[in-house]
C-alpha cells in the first residue's frame, strides 16, 4: 500500500468509528508495523505491555470467565495473519461509543457481568491522558450514562483481574466448606479447581507482562548508551 493511501486512511480514522479504525490498523499491518506500533499511530499513546500480552493470549475470554472485551483497542493489536482486526464490529461498540461520547479520554477495555466480581456489571478502561503520561492505570464505573464518574481502581488491568479473582477463589474455598453446600448450584471442588486456573493463568500473564517490559527497557537503554558513546 503507498504512503499516500495510507495518509488518507489516517485522516478519514476516528475512535468513533470502528470501521475506520481497522482500515487504518489492517493498513499499517501490511506496511510492516508491529501490533505496538499500529495501535500507537491509532491512538497516538503508548499501551501498557500487559494488553500486548493479554491479545496474543487469546484475550480475556482465555481467563475462563464471562468477561467481554471492547472491539478497540483489542482487536486492533491482533494482526491480520491472526484473523484481525474484523471489518466490522458487534453491538459492543454501542457500548464504547456510549462511554467515548461522555468521556472521550476512556479507552474501554471490559465489560465484567454481575456473575463475576459482584452484584453489578461494570466497565473497565484505561484513560489516555494516563497513558500519555506512561501509567496504565485502569478506572471502574458502573453504567454508560456518567463516565465521568469513572474511579481508579487498580495500577493495571492484570493487577485489577488479579485482586478480583484472588477474592473469586477465597469465596469459592469458604462456601465449599459450608456445611449447606450441597445440592443444585452448590459449590464443587471443581469450582475451586477453576478459579485457581484462572488465577494461575493471570499471574503467568503477569509474569510474560513483566519480561517483556524489562527487555524493553534494556533495549532502551543500550540505545541511550550507544548514542552517548
Amino acid at each position: 500500500m503507498s504512503s499516500d493511501a495510507v495518509d488518507r486512511l489516517r485522516a478519514a480514522a476516528s475512535p468513533d468509528d470502528y470501521t475506520s479504525m481497522a482500515r487504518l490498523a489492517r493498513a499499517l499491518y501490511e506496511i510492516g508495523l508491529c501490533p505496538r506500533d499500529v495501535l500507537r499511530e491509532c491512538y497516538g499513546v503508548t499501551f501498557p505491555e500487559e494488553l500486548f500480552v493479554i491479545a496474543d493470549g487469546g484475550g480475556l475470554k482465555q481467563l475462563g470467565q464471562t468477561i467481554s472485551c471492547t472491539y478497540q483497542p483489542w482487536k486492533l493489536a491482533v494482526p491480520p495473519d491472526r484473523g484481525s482486526p474484523a471489518a466490522m464490529p458487534n453491538s459492543m461498540a454501542d457500548i464504547e461509543l456510549r462511554l467515548r461520547a461522555v468521556d472521550p479520554d476512556l479507552m474501554p477495555l471490559a465489560v465484567i457481568p454481575p456473575a463475576v466480581f459482584g452484584a453489578h456489571q461494570w466497565f473497565v478502561c484505561y484513560r489516555l491522558s494516563a497513558l500519555r503520561a506512561g501509567r496504565s492505570t485502569v478506572f471502574r464505573l458502573f453504567g454508560t450514562s456518567d463516565p465521568g464518574a469513572a474511579l481508579a481502581c487498580g495500577d493495571s488491568l492484570l493487577e485489577l483481574l488479579h485482586r478480583e479473582h484472588a477474592k473469586v477463589v477465597h469465596q469459592l474455598e469458604k462456601e465449599l466448606r459450608k456445611p449447606y453446600n450441597w445440592g443444585a448450584g452448590s459449590v464443587d471442588d471443581e469450582d475451586v479447581e477453576r478459579a485457581y486456573e484462572s488465577l494461575e493463568r493471570i499471574e503467568e500473564l503477569q509474569r510474560q507482562a513483566s519480561e517483556r517490559q524489562n527487555a524493553r527497557l534494556r533495549v532502551t537503554v543500550r540505545h541511550a548508551e550507544a548514542a552517548g558513546a
